[in-house]
């Protein structure tokens, strides 16, 4: 949502070059993110299947 109010001109210039520099890695970091939070909650359940 932050990147497209940027992209439709809320923001001031200093903060709309510094979120057009992250919008490139938006996407990767939503994917590792997801693997991130799968890899604790199999972790969580295989301790949990242990007691």
């Amino acid at each position: 949502m932050t990147l497209h109010n940027t992209s439709q001109g809320r923001f001031d210039e200093r903060m709309a070059r510094t979120l057009g520099s992250v919008h490139g890695w938006v996407p990767t970091i939503t994917v590792i993110s997801c693997i991130v939070v799968a890899v604790v909650a199999q972790l969580r359940l295989d301790v949990l299947s242990h007691l």
